[in-house]
């Protein structure tokens, strides 16, 4: 052993304490909480989007179904008003009412003016397409109360209707 010399280093000064520690372990714990509370939020509200997508898709095409059938006759509903009440087949189930009425401008329902009519043209008859107000409200397919739910979507648009057309009695075809 020739001139050997140990040489101890003193642990003052470096390296962290025990208290750094448990300090810096309480610190990345809470920020780790937090992310997955975002996290699990971020899912949520993405799940819940993607929902309100699908059914804005099933709302759209239950107005163009409805909006390409045969009006009902005026013998059985006078008003114009109609109601569908069902479910929509699929994972999820979701349960639909498509509610109609007809639109009534304050323009309608007051005589025109001479001049109107001239600018306008003449007052529509009533064998010509009526505007209906379609609303289409879709429900979410867990339990709810009945009267307390809350729709996933609500679709209002207006669209033009003609008004049905009478079916003759001899040949039972429309004229």
């Amino acid at each position: 052993m020739t001139g050997g010399s140990i040489h101890i280093r003193s642990s003052k000064g470096q390296g962290f304490s025990l208290l750094e520690v448990i300090i810096a372990t309480a610190i990345l714990a809470s920020s780790a909480m937090v992310l997955m509370a975002l996290i699990g939020l971020g899912t949520k509200y993405g799940n819940r989007a993607e929902e309100r997508t699908i059914a804005l898709a099933q709302a759209e095409s239950l107005l163009d179904e409805y909006l390409a059938r045969e009006p009902l006759d005026n013998a059985s509903n006078p008003r114009g008003d109609d109601l569908w009440e069902g479910e929509l087949p699929g994972p999820p189930v979701v349960r639909f009412r498509l509610e109609t009425t007809p639109y009534e401008s304050a323009e309608t329902e007051s005589p025109r003016s001479s001049v109107d009519s001239k600018i306008q043209g003449p007052t529509p008859s009533p064998n010509r397409t009526q505007l209906v107000r379609v609303k289409i409200e879709l429900f979410g397919s867990g339990p709810s109360p009945r009267g307390s739910e809350t729709p996933l979507l609500t679709l209002t648009r207006f669209a033009r209707r003609s008004p049905p057309q009478p079916v003759s009695e001899s040949t039972g075809v429309a004229p």
